[in-house]
């Protein structure tokens, strides 16, 4: 006979995994709780597998396992896609600054020919 415990744990398991995959698909904020829900999905489904009832711990360790993946690659993916926009705007800050020199020296000019 399972403990309840632990069958229950199996299922909390499976549904910490399903709610990780969810997490993966928002934009913002939700990789970090997402791999915490994973996390937190894997170690239940670990306990659970001593259990006789395998097949929930198994589905609940793939799922948790699937969920941190994803999340880890969006906020890999996220990360890079944030450090490429900051050196895009250094690009053009800089290209700004040339800019208003020139602008500046033309100024100068035109004061210096009227």
């Amino acid at each position: 006979m399972p403990k309840e415990g632990s069958s229950n744990a199996a299922i909390a398991s499976v549904i910490l995994g399903v709610i990780s995959i969810v997490f993966s698909l928002s934009v913002l904020f939700g990789q970090g709780a997402g791999i915490a829900l994973g996390i937190i999905g894997f170690i239940f489904a670990l306990v659970a597998r001593n259990d006789a009832n395998k097949k929930w711990a198994n589905w609940g360790l793939a799922l948790s396992i699937i969920g941190i993946a994803l999340n880890l690659i969006i906020l890999i993916y996220l990360y890079q896609a944030i450090i490429e926009v900051v050196n895009q705007l250094e690009v053009a800050a800089a290209q700004f600054e040339a800019a208003q020199g020139s602008i500046d020296q033309l100024n100068e000019i035109a004061g210096a020919a009227a």
